[in-house]
């Protein structure tokens, strides 16, 4: 097993319990807090990510694309120096937008809470230069389990928040607490960090490359900030919050995969072109890939939409399930547009990818508007339309600058969507032809009957996924 499947094979050990966890939180919290307290946290914690990622402001990903295999001292040095910097200015802007609530015109409890995510900033530049030393090396035998450790000490404060009565403060509190988790964690295992001293020099290259790669990837982040607003100024707290939690149920597809191997994509998109792998190679890799795994997932979470929002959130909860159908149909669209930016910012297209962003939130932004004076579903429908126009787009790029090998990618498709009609063939059975009484038992058999039909279809295609989950399996005692 080579390093890169290692780290890969670490994650995915503890992947299972990561999502308990998650699972749990959600099941929970859904029966302690009413919709208009997660409307209030959606905001609030689409500010705390606006915030994060202008925090990084490319920092990372510039990093990661450096040729040298040790980082000199005074270029981690200029790094901190320069998340120091992004932090202050961040700190400020965030309070700013705390103070002035009134004036945004958002829902009530949103001020609160951005008060106290406020906390967390600080934490930031320890933990980007903990963690982008780790994935430098590919070294995730800390990174793999401290999510765990996190999730849980966010729903422990959560939950104490929530029962106390809280409500959306709650949610920002138990968001604190997993970024101190990090850290402190980060302090005690990667201790020669600590010797790194910010500089205030050296940010030249860091601010070149951080502007426009920083551009793509904020925009997503303040449409996020302004759409949530508009939903929830026309169609009230308690849509807002139906909305955000029927995209964490059909975001199951992130959790479950993807979130697990974002972390380590680009560092491992990096290494395999510093080994001689061509931009080509890279991407139609991650088409098959994504394709195998996003597709299968989609069509399960549309099927099983019911019992999923039942079982997870239940029955007071029954208004998101058409939501998330729509939502989950988004996932099609994954296998071009997740890592996409990093994929770009590899092969030095980082313009054309914020060209890409600014007309993908101009249209999300647009349709949303209009959708909230309609419906839920209209805006869901609005959501899923900029993802289908973003991969459009990402599509007609890529031809131009990095021609794929079309029948790779014919080859991909065919895989893909083989193994996702044999996926959805299993939930459907479940839920629409057998007697099955009770959402739980038709969730608990769908997704048997899913996680089979995926295996076999697997097998049936002899995807290369197959062999690689194999190797996986046979070196998870020795990654752990």
């Amino acid at each position: 097993m080579n390093t890169a499947s290692r780290a890969v094979a670490r994650i995915l050990i503890w992947r299972p319990v990561l999502l308990a966890v998650y699972l749990a939180s959600m099941v929970i919290l859904a029966r302690l807090l009413d919709p208009a307290a997660f409307g209030a946290f959606a905001i609030a914690a689409a500010v705390f990510w606006f915030a994060d990622t202008l925090i990084d402001f490319g920092i990372s990903a510039h990093l990661f694309r450096d040729p040298d295999t040790a980082l000199p001292p005074d270029r981690l040095g200029a790094a901190l120096g320069l998340w120091w910097a992004t932090t202050f200015g961040t700190a400020v802007l965030v309070a700013a937008m705390a103070w002035t609530t009134g004036y945004w015109g958002w829902i009530t409890g949103v001020s609160e809470a951005l008060w106290i995510i406020l906390l967390a900033l600080p934490f930031a530049p320890l933990i980007k230069l903990r963690e982008t030393r780790a994935l430098r090396a590919l070294d995730t035998s800390v990174l793999a389990w401290l999510p765990v450790a996190g999730a849980v000490a966010g729903l422990a404060v959560s939950v104490t928040g929530a029962l106390w009565g809280l409500g959306a403060s709650a949610l920002a509190a138990g968001l604190v607490a997993e970024r101190a988790t990090l850290f402190v964690v980060l302090a005690a295992v990667f201790r020669e960090s600590a010797k790194v001293r910010p500089q205030a020099s050296g940010w030249a290259p860091l601010i070149r490359f951080g502007s426009a790669f920083t551009a793509t990837t904020l925009l997503p982040k303040i449409t996020d900030v302004a759409r949530l607003s508009i939903v929830g100024a026309t169609l009230g707290a308690a849509s807002l919050g139906v909305l955000n939690r029927a995209l964490q149920v059909a975001n199951l597809n992130d959790r479950v995969v993807l979130e697990a191997v974002l972390p380590v994509a680009m560092p491992v998109m990096a290494d395999a072109m510093r080994g001689g792998a061509t931009a080509q190679e890279v991407y139609a890799t991650k088409i098959d890939y994504l394709a195998a795994l996003c597709w299968p997932a989609a069509l399960a979470i549309i099927v099983l939409a019911e019992p999923l929002v039942l079982v997870l959130l239940g029955p007071t909860w029954a208004e998101a399930i058409v939501p998330v159908q729509i939502l989950a149909a988004g996932a099609l669209t994954y296998p071009v547009n997740r890592m996409s930016a990093k994929f770009f910012a590899l092969v030095g297209l980082e313009r054309p990818m914020l060209r890409i962003q600014i007309i993908q939130q101009g249209v999300l932004l647009i349709l949303m508007g209009i959708g909230a004076f309609h419906s839920l579903a209209a805006v869901c429908l609005a959501i899923v339309t900029a993802q289908a126009a973003k991969a459009l787009q990402v599509t007609i790029v890529l031809k131009r600058h990095v021609p794929a090998d079309r029948a790779a990618l014919r080859a991909a498709v065919g895989r893909g969507m083989a193994i996702a009609a044999a996926t959805a063939i299993g939930p459907g059975i479940a839920v629409h032809a057998l007697p099955i009484d009770g959402a739980a038992g038709q969730l608990a058999l769908g997704l048997v009957m899913g996680t089979a039909g995926w295996i076999g279809g697997v097998a049936v295609t002899r995807h290369r996924l197959g062999a690689q989950l194999w190797a996986l399996r046979k070196g998870f005692a020795g990654a752990a």
